[in-house]
């Protein structure tokens, strides 16, 4: 049976709706719902963040859903491309396999340029903005310092 509270929780930081909106920062504003829902923060997991997503999906619209699973599929496809190529000394099966792998390439750059014009449609400028930003692996091993 699903927890009422997790519901609350979900709703107070998630709703557009939410008293809690105008707390910028997300991490707080997930401490503050979790203290008035009588629960500690909800951990990461993946179920929880499918019952985030559904709960986001029913609050906005079809493009919301969209930009949703693209970044979904778009993850999927990584873990193709990271995927070794397949050893073999058929040439036929190597060529399959290194075609396959350019195909995955090209639905990665596709899905990067859909996922920006999405968030730029759905979001404020600035935070399409923020949210494309990646911290490089340069940039994280200096911070570990």
């Amino acid at each position: 049976m699903k927890d009422n509270n997790i519901d609350k929780y979900i709703s107070l930081v998630y709703s557009r709706t939410s008293d809690l909106n105008k707390i910028e920062d997300l991490a707080e504003r997930k401490k503050i719902a979790a203290e008035k829902c009588g629960i500690e923060v909800p951990e990461n997991t993946p179920e929880m963040r499918r019952e985030v997503i559904a709960y986001l999906r029913n609050q906005y619209h079809y493009k919301f859903s969209l930009l949703i699973s693209k970044e979904e599929l778009l993850t999927e496809s990584f873990d193709v491309m990271l995927e070794p190529l397949i050893v073999s000394k058929d040439d036929d099966k190597r060529l399959k396999n290194i075609k396959l792998k350019g195909d995955v390439n090209d639905l990665c750059s596709k899905l990067v340029s859909e996922i920006d014009t999405l968030r730029l449609t759905i979001f404020t400028e600035e935070y399409a903005e923020e949210s494309k930003k990646v911290i490089s692996v340069e940039e994280r091993l200096k911070a570990k310092k």
